[in-house]
């Protein structure tokens, strides 16, 4: 018996840090079961809490005790509808709930995509630092990730920069805007540059769009807008919704791509149904001013004390993030620091290991001292 697998060994040694992950996340879960308090800026997680509505619609559908899988596999069909509305809305173009895929998180989207389109050998673009995913799920399916570097330009892509990776075998450009790790947004300008190139030389570009909610400055810029063939949009009811745990995704695209992806979604891939219904309710119903004001204050105030420290030079314009430099330059080590004095962070999202990532999205303004206070103590 041969083990582990080919596959496996091919995720576990792919660029990013999860690895390093796994490590500090252990650290800290053996700290606090010790009995040591610890402020959690680990897992991208928003804490604005669920809508009253949605509370209601979960309710509602546990009453009613319909658990069977949804059907199509693709979404609930109201769901779907609802989305497709507000996408067409948002984008002044018309887009068919047949368009809309939803599925089990923005993760599995993202998965379903590269299954559909990608060979082996093929080429991924990705920029530098990134989500960790984009470069595993590609790898399983055999492409090759291929990374155009943003430190030098303030996290924000270079086209210049990532004309000199592209190849005959490029198949995709990703764009993750509001960006996970750093916390940029990209402008219209920028994608605008970076999705002519695309549409002119026939790259499809996945347009990450899971932390649109929280752009802070209203400069987010969708490429669907000026592409919508060969751009598929991946968002998430996570952040926006608080609704980590119950899973909710959607894919939207062109009737090609949709149609490709429909035939790999198998039932047990579809989103949970109870979770369909909360998040149709979430959909109908909108979070209040004062939910993105409030991340607005908890970035501003992080800011101060960050930039002081000399761990970062810019100010995010959205998700809820902070990628903060090492002083020692080994991300590993400073978040096992960290752990150590009560914070998690999470090292890497990068091939490099020079930075560590901040999630302010489910603290309190009352902990911000004690971050500061903890990261302070280990400079």
């Amino acid at each position: 018996m041969i083990f582990p697998s080919d596959t496996y060994k091919r995720m576990t040694s792919s660029p990013g840090g999860m690895k390093f992950i796994h490590e500090v996340i252990a650290r800290s879960i053996k700290l606090k079961n010790e009995g040591k308090e610890i402020v959690d800026c680990g897992l991208g997680e928003s804490s604005h809490g669920l809508l009253a509505k949605v509370i209601e619609a979960g309710m509602e559908a546990l009453k009613k005790d319909e658990f069977y899988y949804v059907r199509p596999t693709q979404g609930l069909v109201e769901l779907r509808a609802e989305i497709s509305r507000q996408i067409s809305k948002e984008f002044q173009l018309s887009v068919d709930s047949e368009n809309v895929i939803v599925t089990p998180g923005a993760e599995l989207g993202i998965d379903l995509v590269f299954k559909s389109i990608l060979n082996p050998g093929d080429e991924v673009v990705i920029f530098d630092p990134f989500f960790i995913p984009f470069a595993t799920i590609a790898i399983t399916y055999g492409a090759r990730p291929v990374f155009v570097d943003t430190f030098e330009n303030g996290f924000l892509p270079s086209l210049k920069l990532m004309k000199k990776k592209i190849s005959k075998k490029t198949k995709i450009i990703i764009l993750n805007s509001p960006n996970n790790p750093t916390g940029r947004v990209f402008n219209k300008k920028l994608v605008e540059e970076i999705t002519f190139f695309a549409k002119e030389r026939k790259i499809y570009l996945l347009s990450d769009e899971t932390y649109c909610f929280f752009d802070f400055e209203k400069i987010f810029f969708s490429p669907f807008n000026i592409y919508p063939e060969g751009t598929i949009v991946v968002r998430s009811f996570s952040k926006q919704y608080s609704m980590m745990g119950y899973k909710v995704g959607y894919i939207v695209s062109s009737t090609k791509i949709a149609n490709y992806i429909k035939a790999l979604q198998i039932p047990g891939w579809a989103a949970p149904r109870i979770s369909s219904l909360m998040a149709l309710a979430a959909l109908k119903s909108s979070n209040p001013q004062s939910v993105i004001e409030n991340y607005e204050s908890k970035r501003d105030n992080l800011y101060k004390g960050l930039n002081e420290f000399g761990l970062v030079d810019y100010l995010p314009e959205g998700a809820f993030y902070f990628y903060l430099k090492c002083p020692s330059g080994n991300s590993l080590n400073f978040a096992l620091e960290l752990a150590d004095k009560g914070l998690l962070v999470i090292p890497a999202f990068s091939t490099k290991n020079t930075h560590v990532r901040l999630s302010y999205g489910a603290i309190e303004k009352e902990q911000i001292p004690k971050i500061l206070d903890a990261i302070e103590s280990v400079l």
